[in-house]
């Protein structure tokens, strides 16, 4: 995928840095499991402020750094969710997923 898959995002006062191009396998069927999107629709529906798509970016960086939850049971304020795209190249050396202080 590119380069704008990249997000730094920004729940609850935790930042998370979540590159949607390296879905694992596991991670992209969990996420069309519970959501019904393909990876290509959810990044779309970010785009529309789509609470589902949201609620998934959410769900990976929470599983990436190390936060198990289940999709059905996230609980966030989504408009107080800080989130902006990442223009650097992928593979430049940051962690994927890494919660960052």
């Amino acid at each position: 995928m590119s380069n704008d898959s990249r997000f730094k995002l920004t729940v609850e006062g935790d930042t998370y840095d979540v590159d949607m191009g390296t879905l694992s396998i596991r991670e992209a069927i969990a996420l069309q499991r519970a959501t019904g999107y393909t990876t290509k629709q959810v990044l779309e529906g970010l785009a529309e402020l789509d609470a589902i798509s949201f609620a998934a970016l959410v769900w990976l960086a929470y599983t990436r750094a190390g936060n198990k939850v289940d999709f059905d049971s996230l609980d966030f304020d989504l408009l107080g969710i800080g989130i902006e795209r990442v223009g650097e190249p992928v593979g430049s050396g940051k962690a994927k997923g890494k919660k960052t202080t």
